[in-house]
């Protein structure tokens, strides 16, 4: 039968998840073109955990697991072992794609639930579902189930390479099947793909939902494992990503879909609605050549060239047998933009057996323009979806795209110019510029040309000329045209020369030039008479240099320039001019702004004719200088006075040695008047700017001490105050909590002396440790005497003594009758539960479960430092205790207490519900998926009236499936 292809999910059986998938690049598959692999790369199966994929036709598959038990499956390579035939098929050269859900070898049994929704463009969409063994299976010791709640498992590809014959899959065309005996146990080396592989296939219905349930189950050591995917065969065009991506799926039928032997089951594509004789094939990724993988790309041989008419027509090859209308798009990429604009499609019906579709552009440009791209984009699409071909991208439900990259002659303009004729100065470079973008250039005369075959050469003409050029666009359209370069010679500047003067005085600066009716300015205009004469009068303040601009014809110009040095008066200094020194220092003086300079002591007696003069007076001193300017200035007497000041005399206070929180006093005096005193650090001083400041410091330190006396001349001196720590009292531990008859030992330090004192100051001893064994809880206590800096301490040592009564026990077994069993736990303060199914708290003393099998629930109770791990075990039997699932035929909601609440008693776990009530009308009063939840008698806050109610109830519970339907009676 033949039918839409939607969209395969592929499970094989690996077991791995990751966040994208792919199309294999290695093995011999035939559907490697078509299948779209999860890459489970990084992600943990567990329960609760899922993973959400997107196809490339915009199908949203998420994967939620449930129900798993056994070895935790590990994300792993196609290649779980060489011996699996999948990967011989289907098989990945990135190592980073993990297909496979992986078991490594062990004797345990796997099993996990998929839920599996799928959507597209927000609503719910069905998919295919395809299963297959990925490891090597041995029958009759290696066995996995699929159990699925869509249609019955079918064959979708068989392959085998070995000389097997029976078959590996036990209820195909059912909901549950059992696949086995894919490897050959008689092949010559078990590291060689050989066997034979079914992929299975199960249907999802159109709300997008299905349960698969696997189990892989083994009786030796081995490894198992599960791998999912998209089978998803899409023809794809090839142009540019820029183009858009347009995507058909296939049209399929399938044929043999149970068989083991030849024919094996098979996958025909449709050929109903195609372009050309080809329908499109599978393939794995767009933009690239569509012919790599088949050749589908035939409806089209030959395009016709443009005219210029502003028409453009094409007769397309077209088959259409699926006794309806379908539709076809043409895209024509006319102004070469690298991408379909909305005015470059042209839609046509095409009629049942239509064997061509006749398209035509309208309104076209006479010229078309040269874009971006040398040739002409065309994409035509055929699909029964008339909305979907009616984009030059996104998703059809059938039907074929087709890409070509076109070659069209196609009318064009001759090459121009901006202007006829252009002005150049003599020496300069200009850039002609001729219409970009043609196929070929060619300039004459070659002379002063930086090329002859570009667009726009570089022009550098010692005269006059006119050039031509001939120009080819890639159409083959061939134009010429001329361009005129006048060449305008430089004037020749004749200036005056470079001048000297002195502050205040003025220069005359000239310039000439042989060319007739030169003009001249002058920068800066500062200090100039005119800027704009040949001969102004310059005054500056400042050295400046001038330059004049002579401008002939065409604004074609030269510059020069002339310097005009200003020598101004230097001002006679000394630095420093005022000084002051400390005793036994020396400074050096410096003159400037001479050419000549003469140092006198003050009794004229020659001290030095450098600039530089180093000093040592004893004394306040006042220095002459003499300063000669032998240019515009002449010569300047300048008085340099020095002060001398003497350095302090300290008589400071002893080294000291005090206990902590002690305190001494500083002192520091010296014979220099008015001298001041600064203490560092500050930390411990009463007053750091006393001379005889109290010290407390923390710990050891050394004080120094600054004299300062006049001029700020000073000098230092260190006293150093050790400071004796009082040791810290302690007792470790100092609060205690022990088990009654353990015992203990308590440790005291930071002292010499030692007493231990129980609660009627019994002496105990006076080593500082001292062992203890309370029967109760109990305060010892030590007293603790330092002998140096300290006194004497005590300390009390509380010690609690704590007793442990622990139990837990159980209110009652799971069977079909009874719901979950309460674990209570007694006789401490805080509980720890080992995880176990059920436990969602395992801090807490009550707890909740339901296990599916006889489970031992595990703790330790713990009060005070007393502990005690306890256990109960909860049993499950599902063969007995039967439930006939009662209900009650009326009840009574007064309020009384008694039978107020019409709901569900002695059904036992009830895994789903939907509990409906309708009144008398088939108004529904009351609904509810939660099991704990009954009817009160209310709808719409109301209480309502005396009569008879229809309630449908349909349930899983842990001992099968359970409708009821009948009446139930409200009653006052």
């Amino acid at each position: 039968m033949t039918r839409t292809f939607y969209t395969f999910l592929l499970l094989l059986l690996f077991t791995c998840l990751q966040t994208h998938a792919q199309y294999a690049d290695s093995g011999t598959g035939v559907l490697k073109s078509s299948v779209w692999w999860f890459n489970w790369r990084g992600f943990t199966i567990s329960n609760g955990a899922s993973k959400t994929f997107t196809t490339t036709d915009g199908l949203n598959v998420t994967i939620t697991f449930s129900n798993v038990s056994g070895p935790t499956p590990i994300p792993s390579q196609m290649n779980t072992w060489p011996g699996a035939v999948l990967h011989f098929l289907y098989d990945f050269t990135d190592p980073n794609i993990n297909p496979a859900i992986y078991n490594p070898p062990t004797t345990q049994n796997v099993a996990f639930t998929m839920s599996i929704t799928a959507t597209r463009n927000g609503a719910p969409a069905p998919f295919t579902l395809c299963a297959a063994d990925a490891e090597a299976s041995l029958k009759p010791v290696e066995n996995t189930t699929l159990i699925t709640s869509g249609s019955g498992w079918n064959i979708l590809e068989f392959f085998r390479n070995s000389h097997q014959t029976g078959n590996p899959v036990t209820g195909c065309g059912t909901q549950t099947v059992v696949i086995t005996d894919t490897h050959e146990p008689t092949a010559v080396s078990n590291a060689l793909p050989i066997g034979q592989n079914p992929l299975m296939a199960t249907n999802a219905p159109a709300s997008g939902i299905l349960q698969v349930e696997v189990h892989m189950d083994r009786m030796v050591l081995g490894g198992m494992a599960v791998a999912f995917g998209i089978f998803a065969p899409i023809d794809r065009g090839d142009l540019p990503p820029s183009y858009g991506s347009p995507q058909h799926r296939w049209v399929y039928a399938t044929a043999n879909q149970c068989s083991y032997n030849p024919p094996f089951p098979t996958i025909s594509q449709s050929t109903a609605l195609k372009l050309g004789n080809l329908p499109g094939d599978a393939d794995p990724t767009g933009n690239s050549d569509d012919n790599v993988i088949g050749a589908d790309e035939d409806a089209l041989t030959s395009f016709p060239d443009y005219t210029g008419s502003g028409n453009y027509s094409l007769d397309v090859p077209v088959t259409n047998t699926t006794g309806a209308n379908a539709y076809i798009s043409g895209w024509f990429d006319y102004n070469r933009n690298g991408s379909f604009d909305a005015g470059e499609g042209v839609f046509a019906t095409v009629p049942p057996l239509a064997t061509n579709a006749h398209l035509v552009w309208t309104g076209l440009p006479n010229k078309l323009t040269h874009g971006t791209v040398r040739d002409f984009g065309f994409r035509f699409r055929i699909s029964s979806d008339q909305t979907a071909v009616s984009s030059a991208s996104g998703v059809a439900t059938d039907g074929e795209v087709e890409d070509y990259m076109a070659h069209l002659v196609v009318p064009c303009d001759v090459v121009t110019f901006p202007t006829a004729s252009v002005d150049m100065c003599e020496g300069a470079s200009l850039q002609l510029q001729a219409t970009p973008g043609l196929l070929s250039y060619n300039w004459t005369p070659a002379t002063g040309l930086s090329a002859v075959n570009l667009a726009s050469p570089i022009a550098t003409p010692t005269a006059n000329v006119t050039y031509t050029v001939m120009a080819t666009s890639d159409d083959g359209c061939q134009g010429s045209t001329t361009i005129a370069v006048n060449v305008n010679p430089l004037p020749v500047i004749t200036k005056s020369a470079d001048a000297s003067i002195c502050t205040g005085a003025n220069v005359q600066l000239s310039a000439t030039s042989s060319i007739a009716n030169t003009t001249f300015s002058w920068l800066p205009a500062t200090g100039l008479n005119d800027p704009a004469i040949a001969n102004p009068v310059a005054t500056p303040q400042t050295t400046t240099t001038y330059t004049v601009t002579a401008t002939a014809a065409g604004g074609c110009f030269t510059r020069e320039n002339v310097q005009v040095q200003v020598r101004s008066k230097r001002v006679a200094t000394v630095n420093p001019a005022a000084n002051e020194l400390c005793e036994g220092t020396s400074l050096t003086l410096e003159a400037a702004g001479g050419d000549v300079y003469q140092w006198l002591a003050p009794d004229n007696t020659p001290l030095g004719v450098n600039p530089q003069l180093q000093v040592t007076p004893q004394l306040t001193t006042t220095y002459t200088v003499n300063i000669t300017d032998n240019d515009c200035g002449g010569t300047t007497t300048l008085q340099v006075p020095v002060a001398v000041y003497p350095l302090p005399v300290i008589t400071k206070s002893a080294d000291a040695s005090i206990c902590a929180g002690g305190n001494v006093q500083l002192s520091a005096t010296s014979p220099t008047a008015n001298t001041t005193f600064s203490w560092l650090p500050v930390a411990g001083l009463d007053n750091p700017a006393a001379t005889n400041p109290v010290a407390t410091p923390q710990s050891t330190t050394t004080y120094t001490v600054t004299a300062t006396a006049g001029g700020g001349c000073f000098t230092q001196e260190n006293v150093q105050i050790q400071v004796r720590p009082k040791r810290v009292a302690a007792v470790k531990p100092p609060f205690n909590e022990i088990c009654k008859g353990a015992s203990l030992t308590l440790e005291a330090s930071g002292g010499d002396a030692y007493q231990w004192l129980g609660p009627d100051n019994t002496s105990l001893g006076v080593n500082p440790q001292l062992p203890v064994s309370p029967q109760q809880t109990i305060t010892y206590t030590v007293n603790i005497t330092d002998n140096d800096c300290g006194g004497t301490t005590t300390l009390q040592v509380p010690i609690t003594v704590s007793e442990l009564n622990a139990s837990v026990t159980k209110s009652n077994d799971i069977t079909c009758s009874t719901g979950p069993a309460v674990l209570i736990a007694t006789g401490g303060t805080q509980y720890q539960w080992e995880p176990a199914p059920g436990l969602t708290d395992l801090a807490a003393s009550r707890q909740t479960v339901a296990p599916l099998e006889n489970t031992t629930y595990r703790l330790t109770v713990i009060n005070g430092a007393c502990s005690k791990k306890d256990s109960v075990t909860v049993t499950v039997d599902l063969a007995t205790a039967i439930s006939t699932y009662p209900l009650p035929n009326a009840f009574t909601p007064n309020n009384d207490g008694r039978n107020d609440c019409f709901g569900l008693k002695y059904w036992g776990p009830v895994t789903t519900l939907d509990f409906n009530i309708y009144n008398r009308w088939g108004e529904l009063v009351f609904s509810t998926h939660n099991p704990m939840d009954c009817w009160d008698g209310h709808f719409k806050g109301q209480l309502q009236p005396v009569g008879s109610y229809v309630y449908w109830i349909t349930a899983k519970t842990l001992c099968g499936d359970v409708t009821r339907k009948g009446v139930i009676s409200l009653l006052q």
